[in-house]
């Protein structure tokens, strides 16, 4: 009794061609080399955990680097507004409690004034 099923399908030439030529090289069959590729393929369904984690950790390297360069930028920022704000004559007291009420929350998350 036969175990094994015919199967047709279609497939590019090149494709055709490589297979035959690596059954040659390896003394298979056409229907051996199928098989093994077939199983293999379906069975590789499985996530390869090291690829996808160097790849989170590229991803959140690339974070944290832009947060850092927001935040350098945010303390620039407000340097620059703190000079203007303290350069202008007209509403001096104003402008100081100002600048001093957006540096302390800047200051209490971590980010040097």
């Amino acid at each position: 009794m036969r175990h094994r099923v015919r199967r047709l399908s279609y497939v590019d030439r090149v494709v055709e061609q490589r297979a035959r030529a690596h059954a040659l090289a390896h003394g298979l069959t056409n229907s051996a080399v199928t098989e093994a590729a077939l199983i293999k393929y379906l069975d590789g369904d499985g996530v390869d955990e090291a690829l996808v984690v160097r790849r989170m950790d590229g991803v959140a390297q690339g974070v944290a680097q832009v947060r850092h360069d927001l935040n350098v930028l945010a303390v620039a920022f407000g340097e620059y507004a703190g000079y203007s704000f303290r350069s202008a004559p007209a509403a001096r007291a104003l402008c100081v409690e100002y600048v001093n009420a957006v540096r302390a929350p800047l200051c209490s998350n971590g980010i040097a004034a």
